[in-house]
């Protein structure tokens, strides 16, 4: 029975894993679009609840602080690389007001965009 019940951990963690595979490539295709937990969990074919909670075990943070992460990394390039207008990056990544972004790239960073460009394009 031990056995057993050891095999089917093992497939079901298989299939967590491939379920977050499938999710985190959908948010890298399409973090510049808003994204809800229900379009997530239809990607994966599995219910939210059941979505958040592999997640969470699987990466360590939730959903919404993943794609968060994902949004400000892409920011952090845009800043760093190109000269697009801090107003006009935020919508590049998704983030609806140039105000809320500003607001998650302070808290992400501690920096606001536009200084994080200043800091690094005096390096």
């Amino acid at each position: 029975i031990a056995r057993q019940r050891r095999e089917q951990n093992h497939e079901e963690n298989g299939r967590n894993e491939n379920y977050v595979k499938k999710v985190i490539t959908y948010i890298h295709e399409n973090y510049d679009h808003d994204i809800t937990v229900e379009q997530l969990a239809n990607v994966a074919h599995i219910h939210p609840s059941y979505l958040h909670r592999i997640f969470k075990q699987s990466t360590g943070m939730t959903l919404h602080e993943y794609i968060s992460r994902v949004r400000i990394e892409k920011a952090k390039m845009l800043l760093e690389k190109t000269d697009i207008a801090v107003t006009e990056i935020s919508s590049y990544v998704g983030i609806n007001t140039s105000q809320y972004f500003s607001s998650v790239f302070r808290r992400s960073t501690g920096l606001s965009p536009s200084n994080y460009r200043r800091h690094f394009r005096d390096i």
